[in-house]
């Protein structure tokens, strides 16, 4: 079972400042145990920061605890309350793919950075039809209840190729993650000196049907989410932006678990 699967199967039911404070615990225990994960906490924290702190991981393992326990209110009335206060920066995402139809589509791409299961909802609660594009996880029980989750929000799921197409063929967003670690086409992006590895799928096909590309973040800033939206961008754009927020908020990445996506 994954991190994410336990600790929101087991923070799920408790009101939210217990929620955080097992969440934290809970994540720093399992990095405890977790020595490679200390390492690549590490090894990644160099790479990207231009320094090395051997106790970042807690630092780390204490902002990620509480973003799984925030994030475990999806689909509640609790998540709902933290997506309608949200804030959103540069809220205009207008200059996507204007169909023959007038429609406009867009592609959004994401990274396991702060709170970003929230991303797709608050999108929605703007009016607009979001998808997030997914596959299917080793976690078979994480996988079932990460789907639940998104589906109580609104949010559809595309996992077929022709399902894609449709999709960039009318109006809505269409989300990807960047820095997952699933298999699939990659394409290298070195910057600052760091290779970076990411999924090819969603710039092939903002090419292919015309959409731009545009990075997002979303993080918790005193007592509120925060959505940062960056201006269309080729893959090194992307990059450049995830950089820049890693670098203001280091703490809010998930540094670990991303063998060979970066070096």
């Amino acid at each position: 079972m994954s991190l994410l699967s336990a600790v929101l199967l087991l923070v799920r039911g408790l009101p939210l400042e217990l929620a955080i404070a097992v969440a934290r615990i809970f994540t720093l225990i399992y990095l405890f145990f977790r020595h490679d994960y200390r390492r690549e906490i590490e090894i990644n924290q160099r790479l990207l920061l231009g320094k090395g702190d051997r106790w970042f991981w807690l630092r780390n393992g204490w902002c990620i605890g509480r973003n799984l326990a925030l994030m475990s209110r999806l689909g509640t009335p609790t998540g709902n309350k933290l997506i309608d206060s949200a804030v959103i920066y540069r809220e205009n995402i207008a200059d996507g793919s204007v169909q023959p139809n007038g429609q406009s589509a867009y592609i959004m791409v994401s990274f396991h950075f702060g709170v970003w299961e929230f991303l797709p909802g608050i999108y929605r609660l703007q009016g607009q039809d979001v998808a997030v594009v997914t596959g299917d996880m080793r976690d078979k029980k994480f996988n079932r209840l990460v789907k639940r989750l998104r589906s109580k929000t609104g949010v559809k799921l595309v996992n077929r190729t022709r399902m894609l197409i449709e999709r960039l063929r009318r109006s809505g967003i269409t989300g990807f993650m960047l820095d997952n670690t699933a298999r699939g086409i990659r394409i290298q992006v070195v910057l600052d000196g760091v290779t970076f590895r990411i999924p090819a799928l969603p710039f092939a096909f903002g090419r292919r049907c015309g959409c731009s590309v545009r990075p997002v973040f979303c993080y918790w800033d005193h007592g509120r989410l925060r959505v940062q939206v960056f201006q269309p961008e080729s893959p090194e754009g992307c990059i450049r932006a995830l950089l820049q927020m890693v670098r203001e908020r280091p703490a809010e990445w998930i540094f670990w678990g991303k063998a060979g996506a970066i070096s």
